[in-house]
């Protein structure tokens, strides 16, 4: 029986991959349709669950949250290290969004462009404080940095939400877009798909595989003396 459950756990292991790949199917078909939302053009409360996004992000006030992944050894925390970094971003139609990446290079330039936001917000009240009636904003540098990205649409988790409420503060409702853009990247999303069928047509292989050779084997111990 050793053969069966080997074959059994690996055809429910290509199946289950198949699965989780071929959810990609939707979004394949709305980027192959060129159904894909522009950042920099979108209206107050536009963005919807299962959408494609893509554009420019040149404004941010930071990471609001992380995710960490620990690994431990008899109970003991060995390490720890960041997966995932949420970004507070600044929209064209004055709103923020909560903008998820896993990406370190990507996780650099927004560091980057969130200390020079801060400057920016910085230099802003400086030129307030020196004279209040007429400020004067020539000195200010604004942000430098531009992050081209594409994106998909998904629900906003609900403890995602709170370090968002929490971060934010007072007009979190009125202020903040109730979704998730995620990082992605359209270009692979027909090779996932391809992965996805070839790992469900080998899972399904191997099921048939599976239920053959245990008929065998339950063939020959019926009739083995």
């Amino acid at each position: 029986m050793g053969k069966v459950r080997f074959l059994g756990v690996a055809a429910m292991v290509a199946l289950i991959f198949g699965v989780v790949f071929l959810t990609n199917i939707p979004q394949f078909l709305k980027y192959t349709k060129g159904d894909i939302k522009n950042f920099e053009e979108l209206e107050q409360n536009e963005l919807n669950i299962g959408d494609l996004v893509q554009g420019t992000i040149d404004f941010t006030d930071g990471s609001f949250a992380e995710m960490e992944e620990t690994n431990t050894t008899f109970g003991i925390e060995t390490s720890k290290r960041t997966t995932k970094q949420y970004y507070a971003i600044y929209m064209y139609n004055e709103k923020y969004v909560a903008y998820e990446t896993g990406n370190a290079e990507e996780i650099t330039q927004l560091e980057k462009l969130a200390d020079e936001c801060q400057q920016y917000y910085d230099g802003i009240d400086q030129a307030i404080s020196k004279d209040q009636d007429n400020p004067d904003f020539s000195g200010v540098v604004t942000p430098e940095t531009e992050i081209k990205f594409e994106g998909t649409v998904k629900e906003l988790p609900s403890d995602l939400d709170g370090f968002f409420r929490e971060w934010y503060g007072e007009g979190y409702d009125e202020d903040v877009e109730k979704v998730l853009i995620t990082r992605a990247d359209f270009g692979r999303m027909r090779y996932l798909i391809y992965f996805g069928i070839g790992a469900a047509v080998l899972g399904i292989i191997l099921l048939i595989v599976t239920v053959i050779v245990w008929r065998k084997e339950k063939t020959e111990t019926s009739f083995s003396y």
